[in-house]
């Protein structure tokens, strides 16, 4: 497993480094701007930015020809789908240190930037995230490295329609009765609480379906 990672590191610093700093300039200047809009924006863009390397990596690998070598070697599959989310899962904590510097950094030089609300749009960005991590892996082992790109850019907009309905739909039924049951909480927690936690279901969902998907491949 260490070596797995390690090869995915070495294969993707070049681009994890180029993201980190990406991800923490812009997310900073969006911070700094007086709209609400680029809050949101600001809380999402790191974790997304920080994972995209991944993609790169599954290029590389189907282009190297590393991933037909990889199934010959004395391991088994499960665990290559195992390291690729663990590092899929390194790469988001690194996006959540990303953003916790840019918060702290955009709050020093212009305060009340890290609110409730703030932390709220955090949760929603990581749950954003695992749910189109948890998309990209199976669909793209199953149609192909060559349409990771789109997987890509699907995964993402489908994760951003599931935020949006599912958020409708909390306050349809149970929102406002959790709010009178909290009412000193801030409103938007508990429905950023309980996405993160559904976000992580369907990730690990998604990592036992990808196994099935991958043991049956053929390269």
């Amino acid at each position: 497993m260490k070596g797995l990672l390690l090869n995915q590191y070495y294969s993707n610093a070049k681009s994890i480094k180029g993201s980190v700093v990406l991800s923490f300039v812009i997310t900073t200047i969006l911070l700094l701007l007086p709209y609400k809009q680029t809050l949101r924006l600001a809380t999402f863009l790191p974790f997304i930015i920080m994972v995209s390397p991944i993609l790169e990596g599954l290029k590389l690998e189907a282009m190297s020809g590393w991933n037909k070598l990889l199934i010959t070697l004395p391991l088994k599959r499960s665990r290559v789908i195992q390291s690729y989310y663990l590092f899929f899962s390194i790469l988001l904590c690194l996006g959540f240190c990303v953003a916790i510097l840019s918060f702290m950094l955009a709050d020093f030089f212009a305060k009340d930037v890290l609110t409730h609300s703030a932390l709220t749009s955090v949760l929603k960005g990581i749950g954003v995230t695992l749910i189109m991590g948890g998309a990209i892996f199976p669909l793209t082992y199953y149609l192909g490295v060559e349409k990771a790109e789109k997987i890509m850019t699907t995964s993402t907009i489908t994760s951003l329609g599931i935020l949006f309905f599912s958020g409708w739909l909390y306050e349809e039924t149970v929102g406002s009765a959790i709010m009178n049951t909290f009412p000193r909480v801030h409103p938007d927690l508990p429905f950023s609480i309980l996405f993160l936690g559904i976000s992580l279901v369907m990730f690990i969902v998604s990592y036992v379906v990808c196994i099935r998907i991958y043991e049956q491949k053929e390269f």
